[in-house]
């Protein structure tokens, strides 16, 4: 309903006297302005002469000419009842009425008179055209009596539209009476009235500018917040009145107000879909129009009742929601929106056919590009719709492989793992749709031939190949299809880190069977896989690949041609160093360096699982890694490599140090070649003091159980003579067939191995002859000198291991041991490195009593260092270490543990034979004993005399002792 004062100020618009008013050609249905002169009333208003004004179906049914008087309604109103049956007298009763009706005042009058039931009385009691028009046009003007909203005037109103459908001005007038009969309700008034005025201004807007897009944004907009009325749909759908207002629009589809008033009526019975449509298509360029219309398609979409989803569905709203989204592919909001719908629409068959006849996964592939603005659930939702169209024949024939292709070579789109193999997987349908194999493999491999120039389907080709093989039949499925070759080309085209990395691990799993591995062979295999180790990519199951290709004869024929010795060498590191000493000692050009029979095995498989051990005999492994180590024994690099292994599987597993005590003699050849080399002095060093340290806890242990360790050794010996005397079996078809090889060699590499095979038979005479400890000595003692500061500790810690039982000692006093170590404490070494040299000095004590035995760390070298003080009391430079070492290093402790008995007269003796101030001036003597302790000594007095402690000292502390 339009209030009247709002019809009335637009009409007196206007200058110089001339009201602008809007006449409607009922012929064309448009809207013009004309200008008519204003005359003034009695009471001095401006009135029109011929007011058409707002609602045109009233203007032009009262046809009166000059002002409305003063008249009586009650004659109007008592005559139009009276004469009821009398169509003449009711259509100039409706006329007078129509005309009175423009002011304000008579309406109020006509309402309160009860003209609205005597107008419908009167209206419905005829079905002449003109009492039918004048009548529905003169309800709408004074309004419907909304209180009794009751279906029989709703069902009066559609038989009337349906008895005249050629009449304009009853289909108007019935086209607004529906829109105030299924309005919102009065139980708001404040609601009402703001929902009228935007009504108001939105229909006066109509009649001004029909075919503007504003009308059709106002449209969506208003419909967006009424179309939520659930009553208003119910009472449509009782009166099927949806059927009637679309026959009025097809009768009249140039009739602007016929459009528009059944536009309004179709949004309470069908949410407005088909007259939104219209807009749409309308003004398809136009952003907000189409955001508005699809923000209210995607609520309707998801109506449970399901009664405007089929109302969507017929109408058309996917068409016009693809037309949308590809028209403002930069908007994200219409691209939301449309995204949702399809969404709704593509989780059943129906809407997926629906979506696929409009062109769907057409207008989605190409709009892909704008995945670059979206957020992440548009990207995945995009991506998801097109998965699901592809599994039609349909939608594949609609998309265009080109398009994929450039998204996932774009940077900007964004996507996550999935989407990229949802498309991966589009690719492959789209690769072979066409033909009969519809396998997993054959799809993935047609799909990477198709388009072998874009590295990112290789590399979706490779992870989702990948992920395929784990089941021997998938590999045999993968060759068969040429899986093979179409790797290979992969690797070699792209020398990225990601196909490398993938491809690999794929060709990993491919050469798994024997006729992969043949046929990989044959084709240089062997140099791609150098090529991937020499740039690092996928180290590891590189190096796997190498293992497995360098087991027989041809392999490492092929190894050695392409230089792999030197590529596995330089590549070397700290992750992947024990690996390449695996493949290293299988490639030896030497047999007796090489891993034979079970070793061979054993070898791959602990090369395959890194990190465990368990399960294989360390002899065995140390095996392969000395065999590596002798095969470069002037590469520092294996070297190192090979010490650090052993090291760790010190470090890790105790029970390594019986295997690896086989090795000591390797480690010290190691350290002797390269005395140059600290990083490997200093493993050498490490695993000769594990060596040491483990020695040690074997005596000990024997001396417990002696008998039960001999029987464990014994069958240990036997499980290794059984095991050796089965590899002898197993292997004596291999060496047959590498003997034709070793007699082709040159005559320089059968020099080296004599001499190779000379110092090492030198070195077993050494080890029988019982020199090994004295080679240790004198390397150990060497190292004393050196500035590095780990070194130095780690020498003491092996002379002070062998220092444990008496020839050990003798053969480091009988090297020079005393005079080296006492020479160190003049060189200014660190805490550390005193502490080590203490240690040593106390170990190479003669009185046996004095020896550190064990105990806490503190209080072990504080025994030591009491005993180096007694053993060489006339070197000063011996009490000074014992005595900084003693405050500096251990003070805390020392208190913690008390200080023992014998301790405080080495150090009393110390200090009456050194004064400060002449034997030992660089010594600050600040050394804190509790008075408790010392008053336990004889010596007390003689200290008191020459020494006093200050004044603000406290009973039972550590005090220093300060010089008289």
């Amino acid at each position: 309903m339009i209030h009247h004062d709002t019809r009335d100020r637009l009409a007196v618009t206007g200058d110089l006297g001339l009201v602008q008013q809007v006449q409607v050609d009922r012929n064309r249905g448009s809207a013009t302005r004309v200008s008519v002169p204003v005359q003034t009333c009695a009471h001095g208003k401006r009135q029109q002469g011929n007011d058409v004004g707002a609602r045109d179906q009233l203007s032009s049914f009262s046809q009166a000419q000059g002002p409305p008087g003063v008249v009586n309604l009650k004659e109007v109103m008592k005559a139009m009842s009276n004469d009821r049956n009398d169509v003449t007298a009711c259509q100039d009763a409706l006329h007078e009425l129509c005309r009175l009706a423009k002011m304000p005042i008579n309406v109020k009058a006509i309402r309160s008179e009860g003209g609205t039931h005597a107008v419908l009385e009167v209206t419905l009691a005829h079905d002449d055209s003109e009492i039918l028009g004048g009548g529905l046009a003169l309800l709408n003007t004074i309004g419907w009596d909304k209180q009794q909203r009751a279906t029989d005037k709703v069902k009066a109103v559609l038989g009337a539209m349906q008895k005249h459908r050629n009449d304009v001005k009853i289909q108007r007038a019935g086209l607004e009476a529906l829109w105030q009969l299924l309005g919102p309700s009065e139980r708001n008034v404040r609601k009402e009235q703001r929902l009228h005025w935007r009504l108001e201004t939105w229909l006066d807007h109509v009649l001004h500018h029909t075919g503007s897009w504003r009308l059709r944004r106002a449209e969506a907009e208003l419909l967006e917040k009424i179309v939520r009325d659930d009553e208003i749909r119910k009472e449509i759908g009782a009166t099927a009145g949806a059927k009637t207002v679309v026959e009025a629009m097809m009768e009249h589809k140039n009739d602007a107000i016929v459009q528009r008033c059944g536009t309004e009526a179709r949004n309470r019975a069908e949410g407005g879909v088909e007259a939104l449509f219209g807009a749409m298509r309308e003004y398809i360029g136009e952003v907000k129009v189409q955001k508005a219309a699809l923000t209210l398609f995607e609520r309707l979409s998801l109506d449970e009742s399901g009664l405007f989803g089929r109302t969507i569905r017929l109408a058309g709203e996917v068409e016009a929601t693809l037309e949308a989204m590809k028209e403002h592919v930069d908007s994200l909001d219409v691209q939301q929106s449309g995204l949702k719908i399809l969404e709704c629409f593509s989780k059943d068959e129906d809407g997926l056919r629906e979506i696929l006849s409009a062109g769907g996964a057409k207008i989605l592939t190409s709009s892909l590009q704008a995945m670059e603005k979206d957020d992440e659930w548009m990207r995945a939702t995009r991506v998801k719709l097109l998965d699901t169209l592809s599994l039609h024949e349909e939608g594949l024939r609609q998309m265009r492989a080109n398009e994929l292709i450039k998204v996932v070579e774009s940077r900007n789109c964004h996507l996550k793992g999935d989407s990229y193999e949802q498309i991966f997987l589009i690719l492959c349908r789209l690769a072979s749709y066409k033909s009969l194999s519809t396998g997993i493999p054959e799809m993935i491999l047609k799909a990477m031939r198709t388009h072998k120039n874009c590295a990112m389907v290789q590399r979706l080709g490779l992870g989702m190949l990948y992920k395929n093989s784990a089941s021997l039949e998938m590999k045999k499925k993968i060759f068969e299809a040429g899986g093979l070759e179409v790797v290979m080309k992969a690797l070699r085209r792209f020398a990225t880190l990601n196909v490398q990395f993938i491809g690999i691990r794929v060709l990993s799993e491919i050469l798994e069977l024997k006729e992969a591995q043949n046929k990989f062979m044959a084709a240089g295999g062997i140099e791609a896989v150098l090529k991937s180790v020499r740039e690092r990519w996928n180290l590891y199951y590189s190096l796997v690949l190498l293992l497995r290709l360098v087991q027989d004869q041809e392999g490492r024929r092929k190894f050695h041609e392409a230089g792999g010795r030197e590529v596995v060498i330089s590549s070397m590191s700290d992750d992947e160093e024990r690996n390449a000493l695996v493949i290293l000692s299988c490639v030896a050009t030497r047999k007796k360096n090489r891993p034979q029979g079970a070793c061979k095995k054993v070898c791959e498989r602990f090369f395959m699982s890194p990190h465990k051990t368990d399960g294989y005999t360390g002899a065995q492994i140390v095996q392969i890694v000395l065999g590596a180590m002798r095969e470069h024994r002037r590469n520092g690099r294996v070297q190192l490599a090979g010490l650090r292994f052993l090291g760790h599987e010190l470090h890790i597993n105790k029970s390594w140090v019986a295997v690896i005590r086989q090795a000591k003699l390797s480690v010290m050849r190691v350290m002797r070649e390269h005395k140059c080399n600290l990083d490997v002095q200093k493993e050498s060093m490490g695993i000769l003091v594990k060596l040491s340290e483990g020695a040690k806890k074997e005596e000990e242990e024997e001396k417990d159980d002696h008998d039960d360790d001999k029987e464990e050794e014994k069958e240990e010996e036997e499980e290794e003579e059984d095991s050796k005397k089965e590899e002898e079996e197993e292997d004596k078809e291999e060496e047959e067939e590498e003997e034709e090889e070793e007699e082709e060699e040159e005559e320089e590499e059968e020099e080296e191995e004599e001499e190779e095979e000379e110092e090492e038979e030198e070195e077993e005479e050494e080890g029988q002859t019982n020199n090994r400890a004295q080679e240790e000595i004198e390397m150990a003692l060497a190292l004393l000198k050196t500035e590095d500061l780990v070194l130095p500790i780690r020498a003491f810690e092996l002379l002070t291991n062998i220092a444990t039982d008496e020839e050990g000692r003798r053969e480091i006093k009988a090297a020079g041991g005393v005079e080296a170590v006492l020479s160190t404490l003049t060189a200014g070494p660190t805490v550390k490195i005193l502490a080590s040299c203490i240690l040593l000095l106390a170990a190479l004590a003669t009185d046996e009593k004095n020896r550190p035995r064990k105990g806490r760390q503190a209080q072990q070298l504080m025994k030591a260092a009491a005993a180096v003080m007694l053993e060489y009391r006339d070197d000063p430079n011996v009490q000074e270490a014992a005595l900084t070492l003693i405050y500096r290093k251990y003070g805390d402790e020392m208190f913690g543990i008390g200080i023992e008995a014998d301790t405080i007269p080495a150090v009393v003796a110390t200090l009456k034979r050194f004064p400060v101030a002449t034997d030992m001036p660089h010594h600050p003597l600040e050394l804190s004993i509790p008075r408790k302790q010392l008053a336990r000594t004889p010596v007390l007095d003689d200290l008191l005399a020459r020494f006093r402690f200050p004044r603000n000292g406290r009973e039972g502390t550590g005090l220093p002792l300060v010089q008289d």
